[in-house]
């Protein structure tokens, strides 16, 4: 009895050994994955393999989220099952990915009712942001939406931006189709304080106006407001200048030492329907008023600028085709003596460093309610607008319209009856044969 005891107890520890092998290799097992998760959670990576790229942000969506500096967290009230919640919650977590700073909380409306009243959103399908204590909203799931609010959070102060009136400017809040409300509302979407400057009344510039905005005067400036923007431009402050009739902006362009021309501009590449005075841009070259610009750019009457000879300040941002011509008869035809040329139509004038003091467009159509729908003209017009404010190029511009396009998969009859045979048998039929093919190796051994 006694040998079979010892067998008996070197049995029992050799099962006590391997339980507690076991034990340690689950608790080591656990411990890794534990360990390997909280890694991931910190140090992650996404790899978007769909065709449209709906996993991931454009390059100015990108931009707009990695530009988030201190802690911010975006909340999405919604329907839960909208198809908004759900494209919400893709863009939201593309964001987080682009950033650590950014976090996100997917909320149904209907079951959240306390921190919707607390956030001050009365409405589905509205985007918050807070940030150092700081509260934005927007409503809307697209990207644009998301950008613009990114925008708005990661900066500490947004310009206010004085309209000129008094000289039949275009109305900054006007909703007729030569009128720049939809203009003033792209503006103040992201934050941007706007105001009315009457220089007949006031005879100064207000020193809290950061950029001015001179939309197309029927008629000249007198004296005084001249001398107003002189001082202003003097002493750092910023223009945007878009002449409609060449002599009621002239003396406000000479004093960037830039022409205008008489005559519009007609171009053989014009927008459809319109006739050559309508140049359509097509090519641009790369600067920051054109930066993530799609082409077709629309400029209806559009003016010829021009720099001083030798002026190293200005710079040329948007060109005509080769194909275009001054029209010197207005007959929208090119005749003999109307010399094929490109044409600036947009300049920047720059200070040390390459800085722009202004923005000057040959056209004020091309910002209008008419116009500004077409997101290339859109784009410009936000570019411009942020370059002077800020020195760089926009991520406002027309984000989620780069690079997206569907590319659809077309079958044929013959291959959807393919794909419909093998669901149905040529699926089961592998399982078989895989199994089969086990049985058989076990089988013989």
């Amino acid at each position: 009895m006694k040998p079979l005891e010892g067998i008996t107890r070197i049995v029992a520890m050799r099962s006590a050994h391997q339980r507690i092998n076991t034990a340690v290799m689950i608790a080591l097992v656990a411990f890794i994955l534990v360990l390997a998760n909280l890694i991931a959670r910190q140090f992650y990576f996404r790899i978007d393999a769909s065709a449209t790229g709906r996993y991931s942000l454009s390059k100015h969506g990108e931009a707009a989220a990695r530009a988030v500096k201190s802690e911010t967290t975006l909340y999405f009230f919604g329907s839960e099952n909208s198809p908004e919640f759900g494209r919400a919650r893709d863009l939201l977590e593309s964001s987080r990915y682009a950033n650590r700073n950014i976090s996100y909380e997917m909320h149904d409306l209907d079951r959240s009712p306390v921190l919707a009243g607390e956030l001050g959103v009365t409405g589905y399908n509205t985007l918050v942001a807070v940030s150092d204590g700081r509260r934005f909203s927007m409503s809307g799931s697209s990207e644009d939406a998301v950008t613009m609010l990114l925008v708005r959070a990661s900066r500490r102060k947004m310009p206010a931006v004085g309209f000129l009136a008094g000289h039949g400017e275009r109305a900054m809040d006007g909703r007729e189709r030569s009128g720049y409300g939809f203009a003033a509302e792209r503006l103040r979407s992201v934050g941007y304080e706007l105001k009315a400057v009457d220089l007949s009344a006031s005879g100064n510039i207000p020193p809290d106006v950061d950029l001015v905005v001179m939309a197309g005067p029927v008629s000249a400036l007198f004296d005084q407001e001249l001398a107003a923007i002189e001082r202003y431009a003097a002493s750092g402050g910023r223009l945007l200048v878009m002449a409609e009739a060449p002599e009621p902006s002239r003396k406000v362009l000479s004093m960037f030492g830039v022409l205008i021309s008489e005559q519009t501009v007609n171009d053989s590449v014009f927008a459809p329907g319109a006739g050559p005075s309508s140049p359509m841009i097509t090519a641009y070259a790369e600067n920051p008023v054109t930066a993530g610009i799609g082409s077709g750019a629309i400029f209806p009457s559009v003016h010829a600028l021009a720099g001083e000879p030798g002026d190293e300040r200005f710079r040329a941002v948007i060109a005509t085709s080769g194909e275009s011509w001054l029209d010197m008869d207005g007959n929208a035809s090119r005749e003999d003596g109307e010399k094929a040329a490109s044409y600036a139509i947009a300049a920047a004038v720059v200070g040390d460093g390459g800085k722009p003091k202004a923005v000057l467009f040959g056209d004020a159509d091309f910002a209008s309610n008419a116009y500004i729908v077409n997101e290339a003209n859109a784009g410009m017009f936000l570019n411009a607008v942020e370059w002077l404010s800020y020195g760089e190029a926009s991520a406002l511009a027309s984000p989620s319209s780069q690079g997206r396009a569907f590319v659809p998969m077309f079958v044929t009859d013959d291959q959807a009856r393919i794909v419909r045979t093998f669901g149905a048998i040529g699926i089961p039929a592998v399982i078989a044969l895989a199994g089969f093919a086990v049985w058989f190796r076990r089988r013989g051994l």
